[in-house]
This record gives structure tokens, C-alpha cells and sequence, in this order.
């Protein structure tokens, strides 16, 4: 009984202490993430101190425990191999199995906590126990370090190109404001506001601002490391995905409207064709050479999955292919690669599918899973796939993942983390991939992002980022991602 009253104390004990860690993470809140690394220091600082110079902490001194020795070198090196204990909570599950009830922070350093009251008696430490900690506290380090750095602070590997000024997307031309907060979400997540058109032979970024009955369009042209929005014309219908589409050997664009009508129009703003498409809840609009004759064609996916195929021929849209690819699922994103990958919800995973189209019809190829759920937006990167989700936190308790920024290999494993982030107090960015291409000419792809604070995952407010490969910092990347 004695004993179990013993870990209680020093349970609360430690609960209690956390409270310096809160009170500096709200403080520091809007640092971000080096709120957490100060909070963290903070704390370390705190209970070394504490310890060293009285053997307890305050919670300890409120729960009548205490150190059986104390100086600032063992204070310090306790808190140190706090760390070897922290992993996956081996150190503090060991004290039930020790007689004086030692966690491995506690055997590294030589010491024991019991009640103050108590005689100090003479211990043996098991020198195999001590290696392990030693052990622990590496392995410990490199995980944390990993996982701080691939999701806490993300996107490493990639440098940032350049940056625009903030944007506030509209939602008045989408009739959607009737919408309940997660109905809007789910309508909103996949938007893409953005297209790469070339233009004499450099690529060029052009945004969408939607109004409530017209679109306005704008060149983002780099100053430094800056996009400067240049206004260029206006289309006179709101629009909820944008394209870039190779039309007459020339980059055009595609729309939808909230109307369902499927638009394309050139860069200086002439309407080529119209039509409306046959189910109006899409997940996503893609363009690429689906029959290799050279042109794109534009493939549509809605929420029923529902693939339409639309050719353009003479200055008018022809449907190539309407109706479902083959299981029936519920798809989540998909990308044009020698056929049509689909990627589908499924409980606590997402299936792959892959198809190819041939002779107007698709034929199964394969399937695959991952440990990944309602993945937004898929791309060819780096020789493997990036993968990518915006997803809705809980807004009251800020708890769990809301973002996931991955690159996958051909086999669907994964390759790197750019930022699994999971849901702080502190305030930072989430990013969603809008595009994936070699904009600067230098033959690596970069990535342009949709950069969106995290309590607002339908991206009302917005930044546009382009992000740049780094091949050293990549292959780092690598190596900790398999220690995350």
C-alpha cells in the first residue's frame, strides 16, 4: 500500500510541476513553435534548479517527497536522462518493477525519491540497467529531434522561393454560406486558387479572386523573394477550381463555375468553350494527355465517384468518358499519370487504385494501401508522389493532426515528412499543394503551396509560397524520417 501511495505522490508531483511548462507556453504562445522549445527549456531549468538546490520541486514539496541526494550535478543529470525515460514511458514503467521504485532517470543518477521522513539507505545500481538508459537517451534524442523537426517546424528539405502578400478568398458566388462550419469545409479543402500557365517558354503563376458574381485574375510576378499580384482581367462568372490546359500547342485555362459549367478561357481572359458538366459535386479538376495525341484532355472527379472525360475539338467540348472507373468508393483526390491514379477514404487508410485508358475505357492495374486518411491532393515529385491534407481539428480542444505534407516512393512508402503537424495551442501555417513544377527552369520541380493559418482550414485567408528543393537537406530528411 505504502508503495502505491508512493507512486501516486510522485505522479502528482510531476503533473503539478507541468504547470511551469503551461503557464510559459501560453505566455510564449505566439512565438509558435519555438514557444515549445522555450517552454520545454524552461521547465529543465526549473527542476534542475529546484532539485539542486533542495532536493525537490514544488510539487514534490506539496506531496512531502524528496531526492535521497541532490547537488546540481545530479539534478542535471537526472533531468538529462529524463529524456531516456520519456521514451515511450519505458524509464518511468521500469520503477514498477524496481524495489525503491527508481524510474531509469533515477538509477542514472544514483539516487531514489521517497518521503522526507524516511532514513536515506544505501542502493546497487545494475550496471546493464545503465546502459540501456545511456542506450535510451540516444535513441530518445534522435527520435525527438526527428519528429520536432519534420512536425513541429516542417517543410525541411525545401526552401522557400518566394512568398505573396495575404489574400481573402470569397465564398459569396459559391452559395455556400448556408452551409454548416464542416459542410463548408469539406466543400472547400480540395479549392485550387491558383495555375502555372507558360508563357515564351517561362512558367507563370496567375491566381483567382472570386467575387460574388465575377472572378478577378492576376499574374504574380517575383520581386525578390516576393510575388506581387498584377492585376490582369476579370471573368464574368465565380469559380471554384482552376486549370492550366495545353489547347492549340498554347497554355489556356479551365474552370468550373458553382453552376457546374465547365469554362475555358485564355490568359488575356477570351472564352473558348462552355459546358456543363454532369454532376456538379467535384472533388478535384485535373488536366494532362490522357489519349497521347499531344493535347490535354480534362478529367473531373466528383464526389460520387464519377469520372468525366471532356475533349476539346473545334472550339467545342466533347464528353471522351462519363461514369464510374471500377469499385465503387469514395475518392478523396486523384492524378493523370499514364492512366489515372484514385486514391479513396477507407477506415484509417487510404486505397490506391490505379488505372490505365485505353480505347475510351478504363483497365484495373493495382491497388494499394496507406496509413494515411482523406488525403486532398496527389502529385508526381521527386520520383515518388507527394500526398497532402489540410485536416479539421477539433476548434475547442486544438487536438489532433491536422496537416499531412508527405512524399511517398513508387511502392507508396514513405520517403519524407514535410510536416505531419499536429494541432499546438501556438498559432502557425498549414500548408496545402496546389502544384508541382519546375518553375524556375533549373530542371528540379518546386512546390506551390496554399498557406493557410490552422484555425481556419477552409482558407478564407490565404498566402501563396513557393518552396524550392534542397537535395542535401533532403537526403538529412531521409534518415530522419525513419527515425520519427
Amino acid at each position: 500500500m505504502e508503495k502505491i501511495l508512493l507512486i501516486v505522490s510522485r505522479s502528482a508531483a510531476f503533473l503539478i510541476d507541468w504547470i511551469v511548462f503551461i503557464i510559459v507556453y501560453l505566455i510564449l504562445s505566439e512565438l509558435g513553435a519555438y514557444a515549445y522549445i522555450l517552454s520545454l527549456f524552461a521547465l529543465f531549468i526549473y527542476r534542475v534548479f529546484m532539485q539542486a538546490k533542495f532536493g525537490q520541486t514544488l510539487g514534490m514539496m506539496l506531496l512531502k517527497v524528496r531526492l535521497s541526494d541532490y547537488s546540481y550535478k545530479i539534478a542535471l543529470k537526472r533531468e538529462i536522462f529524463r529524456i531516456a525515460s520519456s521514451f515511450f514511458y519505458i524509464g518511468y514503467l521500469y520503477a514498477l518493477f524496481d524495489k525503491k521504485l527508481r524510474t531509469l532517470h533515477d538509477i542514472s543518477s544514483g539516487v531514489y525519491v521517497d518521503y522526507v521522513d524516511k532514513k536515506r539507505e544505501e542502493t546497487n545500481t545494475n550496471k546493464l540497467i545503465l546502459y540501456i538508459s545511456y542506450f535510451l537517451l540516444i535513441v530518445s534524442m534522435l527520435k525527438g529531434t526527428s519528429r520536432f523537426l519534420l512536425d513541429e517546424i516542417g517543410q525541411f528539405g525545401l526552401e522557400k522561393y518566394a512568398i505573396s502578400d495575404e489574400y481573402f478568398q470569397s465564398f459569396e458566388g459559391d452559395n455556400l454560406l448556408s452551409l454548416s462550419q464542416e459542410e463548408l469545409y469539406l466543400k472547400t479543402v480540395g479549392r485550387r486558387y491558383t495555375a502555372i500557365i507558360d508563357e515564351a517558354g517561362k512558367k507563370v503563376i496567375y491566381r483567382i479572386s472570386n467575387k460574388l458574381k465575377y472572378t478577378e485574375v492576376y499574374r504574380l510576378n517575383k520581386s525578390g523573394n516576393e510575388f506581387i499580384g498584377e492585376y490582369k482581367f476579370k471573368v464574368d462568372f465565380p469559380i471554384q477550381f482552376i486549370e492550366s490546359i495545353n489547347y492549340k500547342g498554347e497554355d489556356s485555362f479551365c474552370a468550373v463555375t458553382p453552376k457546374g459549367e465547365l469554362i475555358i478561357f485564355s490568359n488575356w481572359g477570351d472564352i473558348y468553350a462552355k459546358k456543363y458538366i454532369k454532376n456538379k459535386d467535384v472533388v478535384n479538376i485535373k488536366t494532362g494527355d490522357l489519349d497521347k495525341d499531344g493535347l490535354d484532355e480534362i478529367v473531373i472527379l466528383n464526389r460520387n465517384a464519377d469520372i468525366e472525360i471532356y475533349k476539346l475539338n473545334k472550339g467545342e467540348l466533347s464528353t471522351m468518358f462519363f461514369g464510374k472507373i471500377g469499385e465503387d468508393i469514395l475518392p478523396s483526390a486523384f492524378m493523370i499519370e499514364d492512366g489515372i491514379i484514385v486514391l479513396s477514404k477507407g477506415e484509417n487508410k487510404t486505397n490506391i487504385y490505379k488505372y490505365d485508358f485505353k480505347e475510351g475505357q478504363f483497365i484495373y492495374k493495382f491497388k494499394r494501401q496507406i496509413k494515411r486518411k482523406d488525403i486532398t491532393n496527389i502529385f508526381k515529385f521527386d520520383g515518388g508522389y507527394l500526398i497532402n491534407n489540410i485536416g479539421r481539428n477539433n476548434m475547442m480542444f486544438k487536438v489532433g493532426n491536422i496537416q499531412i505534407f508527405e512524399v511517398l516512393d513508387t511502392n507508396f512508402k514513405i520517403k519524407y515528412n514535410f510536416g505531419k503537424r499536429p494541432a499546438r495551442r501556438y498559432s502557425y501555417m498549414v500548408r496545402i499543394v496546389e502544384e508541382v513544377c519546375d518553375i524556375d527552369g533549373d530542371g528540379l520541380d518546386e512546390l506551390v503551396v496554399k498557406s493557410i493559418g490552422k484555425g481556419d482550414v477552409m482558407g478564407h485567408s490565404y498566402r501563396i509560397e513557393v518552396y524550392k528543393q534542397n537535395k542535401f537537406l533532403l537526403m538529412i530528411n531521409r534518415i530522419l524520417t525513419l527515425w520519427s
